[in-house]
């Protein structure tokens, strides 16, 4: 029901997902014992069998735990807030996906074991990676508009114009990214696909640690803003005036963290930005814009002084 609290719901889902993943694990017990007592006498059909039932056994279990998180059908059972055709259409996608993904690997395994040429199996199982590739670059084009609005958010000055120009290219980034890591597979670069998996966990943290510490800042500066009651009470202008320049100083802080966080992820894609901020040239750019800061910052106390 929708008043149920949240533990509640926690135990009813954990009960669904039992019940949608019994039947697969019925299957998968079948299947292996009716392999081992009727199976086909021929080694290589009996070991072509074992990968079409783990490819079976695999995608039914991550479309139930897909049904777990999303609960396309049932909102009251839903953990996230999303309405039901966002639910749906996310649940499709990680049908589409999985199915695509996991079928034809094992299928092509099972082509290898019964003989498949392993240069064709190779060039197919490329043309499988491919068809994964295209089919996420048409999930990234049919999400552009709604991402775009999501980043945009609701900032304002310098960092509206920041998000506003990443939500422009946000999809041509991750596009970009699908393609590379799809080369460096395909092409099966040295260490390549090992950088860019360390690089993408490393992007990650880069981003998690660096929303936690903009949060972090925007308590702080807004405990240090506030004034006490007594304060407040002799003085009822000053709370005002001083929270007058908080936008500003808060916009200031996060555009830092925002150009520190991009510096990091730069470095994490192999882009020694910080070796060129201790040259010669990083110096001097860096000097500049520390001494336009501070002049904008004596400019404004002596204002409020004036």
């Amino acid at each position: 029901r929708a008043d149920d609290d949240f533990w509640l719901t926690i135990i009813l889902l954990l009960a669904r997902t039992v019940l949608d993943l019994s039947p697969i694990a019925l299957f998968g017990a079948a299947a292996y014992g009716g392999l081992t007592l009727f199976g086909p006498e021929h080694a290589g059909a009996r070991l072509a069998a074992v990968p079409l039932i783990n490819a079976s056994v695999l995608a039914r279990s991550v479309i139930a735990a897909a049904r777990m998180l999303l609960a396309p059908k049932v909102m009251e059972l839903r953990l996230f807030p999303l309405g039901d055709e966002t639910a749906n259409y996310l649940f499709i996608w990680v049908k589409r996906l999985a199915n695509l993904a996991i079928y034809g690997f094992f299928i092509l395994h099972a082509s290898h074991l019964l003989g498949l040429n392993p240069a064709a199996n190779n060039s197919l199982l490329k043309v499988l990676g491919l068809a994964i590739g295209l089919l996420l670059i048409m999930l990234i084009l049919q999400n552009r508009m709604a991402v775009a609005t999501w980043i945009r958010g609701d900032s304002d000055g310098f960092l509206l114009l920041m998000r506003r120009r990443f939500a422009d290219v946000w999809h041509i980034l991750t596009i970009v990214y699908v393609v590379v890591s799809y080369t460096v597979w395909a092409l099966e670069i040295t260490d390549g696909f090992e950088f860019v998996l360390r690089a993408t966990v490393l992007t990650i943290a880069i981003v998690v640690i660096g929303r936690l510490i903009e949060l972090s800042l925007r308590k702080v500066m807004q405990r240090a803003f506030a004034l006490g009651q007594e304060l407040n009470t002799r003085l009822p202008g000053l709370e005002t005036r001083a929270n007058r320049y908080l936008p500003l100083i808060q916009s200031a802080a996060r555009g830092v963290l925002y150009v520190l966080v991009l510096f990091a992820v730069l470095q994490a894609w192999g882009l020694d930005i910080f070796s060129w901020l201790s040259s010669e040239a990083g110096r001097f750019v860096f000097g500049r814009v520390i001494m336009i800061a501070l002049i904008v910052g004596v400019a404004l106390v002596a204002w409020e002084i004036f």
